[in-house]
């Protein structure tokens, strides 16, 4: 699902009143939903206040394959523990 109309279904609210409530226009809010544009991080940001939500970004490195390996167990301890 869409993160803007996920969060104004969760919110309960049309997108007339998101609209009100986050001073973004309810055709920006259609256009976001209907993935025709995206929103920028200040306007997601307008939306959730308006919702009642907050944003948290986290910047999480991203895995290599070498990362990958370092969770596989050696293949004598798969036989003992499966996960």
């Amino acid at each position: 699902m869409n993160l803007v109309l996920d969060l104004r279904k969760r919110a309960g609210l049309t997108q007339a009143l998101l609209a009100g409530l986050s001073e973004i226009s309810a055709t920006a809010i259609s256009r976001y939903e209907t993935g025709e544009r995206s929103p920028s991080l200040a306007t997601l940001n307008s939306l959730a206040a308006g919702a009642g939500f907050d944003v948290v970004v986290s910047f999480v490195p991203a895995r290599s394959g070498e990362d990958h390996d370092s969770l596989t167990p050696p293949p004598d301890d798969r036989a003992r523990d499966p996960w």
